[in-house]
């Protein structure tokens, strides 16, 4: 619970201060039942895609395996969504749900994305209605980079 409400506040943080560089670490204090203050590093690192006709922005706040974060779309002939993101690392792979708003309605999907030097894949397959959100049928049969291919950039 701690970790959630530490990134929460890294995240309102992050939306009023400008960040410079391609990634930011800092460290946060975090109480374990002891009592004893340890230091947690937190990274801030962005990501982005941009042509002719689509963008995507990501920018991820991790604290040890635990991501949150932001995420915008723009694709040619869709609505734009703008949302959060919050998910876990497992190895070099993100898993996180994406609470978006479009046309007026929120919505929750999972997405995954693949962390390979500095780009982020997203992961694609096939999608089944859960409890109101959309999550993949099968995670191990998703294909990272065939759709979205996202560079680290600086944050803004």
């Amino acid at each position: 619970m701690v970790t959630i409400i530490l990134m929460c506040c890294c995240i309102a943080a992050g939306c009023n201060n400008k960040i410079e560089s391609n990634s930011h670490e800092t460290a946060v204090q975090d109480t374990s039942l002891s009592g004893s203050m340890v230091q947690q590093p937190v990274t801030t690192a962005c990501y982005g895609m941009m042509n002719a006709s689509d963008t995507v922005r990501v920018q991820l706040i991790i604290l040890q395996d635990s991501v949150s974060g932001s995420m915008t779309t723009q694709y040619e002939g869709k609505d734009k969504n703008t949302g959060l993101l919050v998910g876990a690392m497992k190895g070099d792979t993100l898993y996180a749900n994406y609470t978006f708003h479009s046309e007026g309605i929120q919505s929750v999907r999972e997405v995954a994305f693949l962390r390979q030097g500095d780009q982020l894949l997203e992961g694609f397959g096939k999608v089944v209605e859960q409890e109101g959100k959309m999550v993949f049928a099968q995670p191990a049969d998703l294909r990272f980079g065939t759709v979205v291919t996202l560079a680290k950039q600086p944050c803004q």
